[in-house]
């Protein structure tokens, strides 16, 4: 064993600032590798920030291009069921006597126009039997109606009532006409 030794005091503080600076460099890298790591996660939610802003674009175009395709195809189909809506109504409806179809026609005509007074209807020769008949049930529940004329002038199926607060059309084929004019009206050529 060798005897200790006694370090001057220029060596003891050489040694103090080899330690300190020994400390320093430990310190400075401590700060450099959380520094890195504080940029590293910075760098991380950037990127994602960044990706989810892309996802949320991304997301934004497909499902504005998929509400196109939507109110598209809908706009198609509006044409397409307005026929549809026409033709079954039509079709039932030729699955009535025409008769019976311009009776309840004018019925249900007449009973809307209740408050129309000194009446006269004039009606197509094929129409002239059914519509008095709706005349005669509606009785007091009508409007009042004096006389019911033939007219050869007018189409079949049409009849028109005249009274004091104007004239209307009630014959089957105008309010079919009138009933399906919203439908029809979105197709390019009207059924027959």
């Amino acid at each position: 064993m060798s005897p200790a030794r006694i370090l001057p005091r220029e060596e003891i503080d050489r040694l103090r600032e080899a330690d300190r600076i020994l400390r320093d460099a430990e310190q400075t890298r401590e700060e450099s590798r959380e520094t890195t790591a504080r940029m590293q996660q910075d760098m991380m939610s950037e990127a994602r920030m960044q990706a989810l802003r892309e996802s949320t674009r991304t997301a934004a175009r497909l499902i504005a291009k998929a509400e196109e395709a939507a109110e598209a195809r809908l706009k198609n189909m509006e044409p397409e069921l307005a026929r549809l809506v026409a033709r079954t109504v039509r079709s039932i409806l030729g699955d009535f006597q025409p008769e019976e179809a311009t009776y309840l026609a004018a019925r249900h005509a007449l009973a809307q126009l209740r408050d129309h007074r000194r009446g006269r209807i004039f009606a197509a020769e094929d129409t002239i039997e059914p519509i008095r008949r709706a005349v005669d049930d509606l009785g007091g529940e009508g409007p009042e109606i004096l006389a019911v004329i033939p007219d050869p002038a007018l189409d079949a199926g049409r009849a028109y009532l005249s009274s004091d607060r104007g004239s209307a059309e009630i014959g089957r084929d105008a309010l079919v006409d009138r009933a399906l004019a919203p439908w029809e009206g979105q197709t390019e050529e009207r059924e027959p």
